[in-house]
């Protein structure tokens, strides 16, 4: 679906991802590309979608410096644990937020000329359409409350 590959293209810009090509155009022996054996659109179609639909945060955090990445686990639904257990070693930590998250969230951090945005991804399959109160507390006392569907992503500034 959409969502899906949404969920892939988001997480990636989360981690500081700045180009995304898929990789497998065409089908062929077996393997399913965008495209299928005849040049038939097999999922092509998902892929525009899923590329007009980021475009809008794609824009915004295009000038920012990727500085990091954090997990969070969610305190209702968490289908990632051993993942984020390991993740959580390898990822920063910022401390200038605090996040909860009813799911799984990934939070790339990004910085330009000392004003700080971050990219808050749900990072559940969408198939299960969980939908996530994510709650975001800065340390100048101000505080954000978004809601996420499974695979969607929103980007702030503080």
């Amino acid at each position: 679906s959409a969502e899906e590959i949404m969920l892939q293209l988001y997480t990636g810009m989360a981690v500081g991802a700045r180009l995304f090509e898929y990789f497998c155009y065409h089908s062929f022996e077996g393997s399913n590309g965008i495209m299928d054996e005849n040049g038939n659109k097999r999922i092509h179609h998902l892929v525009k979608e899923a590329n007009e639909r980021i475009a809008d945060i794609e824009k915004q955090i295009f000038d920012y410096n990727h500085i990091g990445t954090f997990v969070v686990a969610g305190k209702k639904c968490s289908e990632n644990v051993a993942a984020f257990v390991k993740a959580k070693d390898l990822f920063c930590k910022d401390d200038r937020i605090t996040v909860e998250a009813e799911c799984d969230t990934v939070v790339g951090c990004f910085e330009k000329d000392g004003a700080y945005g971050y990219l808050f991804v749900n990072y559940t399959d969408p198939m299960r359409k969980h939908v996530s109160k994510v709650t975001v507390k800065a340390i100048n006392g101000s505080e954000q409350t978004m809601t996420l569907r499974s695979g969607e992503a929103s980007f702030i500034k503080l």
